[in-house]
């Protein structure tokens, strides 16, 4: 052994250079170990693994998408398109397509019927203004009507104005041969010409005749 405070032997120390070289490369080869592993395994591992998780979490998004994702179609019947007519006076309104026209017995009126149901029809035209004032005409032409008619019932006569036009609106029902029937009826004086409008049907069956008479009168000129 050496002196105590001496410099160790060149033996010993050799020998323990070796030890420590061989320390070194042990290290050295593990700490290499290490990153080759590191390096392969595991970046392949967790390429794989976030592609895995990629993949899942794109096709967890896609189902989602897909599950949630609706598409709503709705589709509604438009109503028929009206046909523009021309009639006595110089009137213009429209009319259901395809219903027939044909002049009635009163002069200065014409009747448009429902082809699929002769008890659906609506009346339009004009005549010269009689010499009472617009109320009374219809007051007179209502009494005249109400006797001819059994079951006659008002619903309204009243004074109005369309379109700026001084006015009257007829509605009433009576019992026909085939039931209970529903009218209205506007009618207007312009220029010397009282025009009107009329839609006629079962009294079951008016909530259909309300949008015709509704467009008649919308469109009528003047």
């Amino acid at each position: 052994m050496p002196p105590p405070g001496g410099q160790p032997s060149s033996a010993r120390l050799a020998l323990l250079a070796g030890v420590a070289n061989l320390v070194v490369l042990g290290a050295v080869g593990t700490a290499l170990l290490l990153v080759r592993d590191s390096g392969d395994g595991g970046t392949t591992q967790l390429a794989t693994a976030t592609s895995s998780s990629a993949a899942t979490t794109t096709s967890a998004s896609s189902s989602r998408r897909t599950s949630t994702t609706t598409t709503t179609t709705t589709t509604s019947s438009p109503a028929p398109p009206g046909s523009e007519v021309t009639g006595p006076a110089g009137i213009r309104t429209v009319i259901p397509e395809g219903w027939t026209v044909a002049p009635t017995q009163s002069a200065g009126s014409v009747q448009a019927t429902d082809p699929a149901d002769s008890s659906r029809f609506v009346r339009y035209g004009g005549s010269a203004v009689p010499n009472a004032s617009i109320m009374e005409s219809h007051l007179e032409a209502e009494s005249d009507f109400a006797a001819a008619r059994p079951g006659y019932s008002r619903v309204e006569l009243a004074q109005t104005t369309l379109r700026g036009y001084e006015a009257i609106v007829w509605e009433f029902e009576w019992t026909a041969p085939e039931g209970r029937r529903h009218v209205k009826a506007e009618y207007w004086r312009a220029s010397g010409t009282e025009y009107f409008v009329y839609a006629s049907s079962k009294a079951a069956d008016w909530p259909e005749m309300v949008p015709i008479l509704t467009a008649m009168t919308e469109n009528a000129i003047p």
